[in-house]
């Protein structure tokens, strides 16, 4: 993570630094270093710890999450990948076909599994639903989540809810 990125990431979030500072348990005066990305007393640069950015994530997981503003990370899955998970799920005589907005990494699925399981639970009752992890080595975080909706309308709600057809930036 860069000085500009983590600026960002602070704004987009609406967090002071001093709220940064205290979620990160670091010093005000560290989140001002990351930010400008050097050091002001000598000018020397600053890098920003591999721990800290993915502390980041973390924080902004709790904040969205605080917020009722759970917005699901969405790279679509390649070909390549997809083909793969269809074979396997075809294999274990699992006939559907995944819907790409409804096929997530893992690593991106994960944080917001509990939030999902109980909006899935609470809304999604009348027509249901399955839920399937097919490991894959070349997946982030090892393994891809398929949703599917047996009723095309509760997917869309679905996607409507945690934004799950944005593509990562």
């Amino acid at each position: 993570m860069k000085a500009d990125e983590f600026r960002a990431w602070r704004k987009e979030l609406g967090l002071t630094q001093k709220e940064v500072a205290s979620e990160l348990g670091l010093s005000t005066l560290t989140v001002q270093q990351y930010e400008r990305g050097f050091r002001h007393d000598n000018n020397r640069p600053v890098t920003i710890p591999k721990k800290i950015a993915d502390a980041c994530g973390l924080v902004t997981t709790k904040i969205r999450k605080k917020r009722g503003d759970v917005k699901l990370r969405h790279k679509f899955v390649s070909d390549e990948v997809r083909a793969r998970v269809e074979k396997r799920l075809v294999e274990q005589r699992i006939c559907i076909n995944p819907v790409s907005a409804l096929i997530f990494f893992s690593e991106h699925y994960d944080p917001f599994s509990d939030e999902i399981d109980e909006w899935l639970k609470e809304n999604i009752s009348k027509h249901g639903y399955a839920k399937f992890r097919v490991p894959d080595a070349e997946a982030l975080g090892g393994s891809v989540v398929i949703l599917h909706f047996f009723d095309q309308d509760d997917g869309f709600w679905f996607v409507m809810k945690f934004g799950g057809t944005e593509k990562e930036r």
